[in-house]
């Protein structure tokens, strides 16, 4: 006959015998565990690896061409700034420089064509083109989507509000891109530079030295010629003389 003590005896034996298989589970879990991990820890680091290699590679891959358009007559520091930004943001920039502007221009388009490719040449996936017409055509023709502006202050960007607004009726595949100018360049314009140097003063702190030269030598003509220093012929903003 089976007693209350002998049923307990049988549990605790099988809970005994339990206790150890589920040890003896764990060792064995542990052991090939510690066997495994490194291979383990590599594989899922060699795929975690590869995965946002190629993820990022993705990203890249389709980052958009940029448009940077302007007269740039002739290009300065501000606009290097915007366009070396640029750079880093998308995987082409192309600087496209307006061939007929309704201003008056000190250089050429051939001449503003040189000043600005030596003075970005040390971008590699930037170059330079020269157009006419509507911007957001030449953002097309060159496949690009977005076209890059530069801003320096409210008067730019209500501009360049406008500006962007037409732009988008006409073309709204196109997006646009306004950068803030760096805060040393912030009052820069193509206007004070050539002022600044038709007057005879430092431009050196604005302009690459290739420009600078450019502007001197374009001045000592025009006064060699007895043209007035200011662009255009008229008085400049900083000429006081009367």
């Amino acid at each position: 006959m089976v007693t209350e003590r002998d049923e307990n005896d049988s549990v605790q034996q099988e809970h005994r015998e339990h206790r150890g298989d589920t040890e003896k589970t764990a060792v064995f879990l542990y052991v090939l565990c510690a066997i495994s991990a490194p291979s383990v820890l590599r594989y899922f680091a060699r795929f975690s690896h590869q995965t946002y290699s190629e993820t990022h590679s993705e990203r890249f891959a389709f980052m958009p061409r940029a448009l940077y358009p302007g007269t740039f007559d002739p290009i300065h520091l501000g606009h290097v700034d915007v366009a070396t930004r640029a750079s880093t943001l998308f995987d082409e920039v192309i600087v496209a420089v307006y061939d007929a502007p309704p201003k008056k221009l000190l250089f050429s388009t051939a001449e503003r064509l040189a000043l600005a490719s030596e003075a970005l040449a040390h971008l590699p996936n930037v170059a330079v083109t020269p157009y006419a017409g509507l911007t957001v055509e030449c953002a097309r023709q060159q496949g690009a989507k977005v076209i890059v502006r530069g801003l320096r202050n409210v008067a730019d960007f209500q501009f360049e509000y406008q500006i962007g607004w037409a732009n988008r009726e006409m073309a709204a595949d196109v997006e646009l891109c306004c950068l803030f100018c760096d805060g040393q360049y912030s009052q820069l314009s193509a206007t004070i530079l050539k002022e600044v140097a038709g007057l005879g003063g430092d431009v050196a702190r604005w302009t690459p030295p290739h420009v600078e030269q450019a502007l001197r030598a374009r001045f000592a003509e025009l006064h060699a010629a007895e043209t007035s220093p200011s662009v255009g012929g008229r008085k400049g903003k900083l000429d006081h003389r009367d």
